[in-house]
């Protein structure tokens, strides 16, 4: 998912910046809230690190290829860590293991509409 996240330049700066990130996840749990009047669907989600660039998130300088930790997930225990998102928030990308870092996985946007040749590799019925 995107959103706009406050920053800081260090623990020190009291200026907070604000900047649109990509956040990284596992759907975990999908929900239906029903109000009677209208029905919603939200996504129980285990987070990434992505401050962390050590152990959570990095971008390959050479590659420009976005590296994510799905061994080491935020831990929802304070009131900003929101482990909820509405569904139409969310956006399907695949994880591709990194065979040389144990628990990283490369970010691999999804196709925006299944072709007839993703079909046949997947081996799906074109009759969907």
């Amino acid at each position: 998912m995107r959103a706009v996240t406050s920053f800081r330049a260090s623990a020190k700066d009291r200026n907070l910046v604000d900047d649109e990130v990509s956040y990284y996840g596992v759907v975990k749990r999908i929900l239906e809230l029903d109000y009677v009047v209208f029905k919603q669907i939200v996504f129980y989600c285990d987070w990434v690190h992505i401050e962390d660039k050590t152990n959570g998130c990095i971008v390959d300088p050479d590659t420009n290829l976005i590296f994510v930790n799905l061994g080491r997930f935020m831990r929802n225990t304070s009131e900003v860590d929101e482990p909820f998102i509405l569904a139409f928030e969310a956006k399907q990308v695949f994880y591709c293991r990194d065979l040389s870092r144990d628990n990283w996985h490369v970010v691999l946007d999804a196709p925006k509409r299944l072709t007839q040749e993703i079909y046949r590799c997947l081996r799906i019925p074109t009759t969907l």
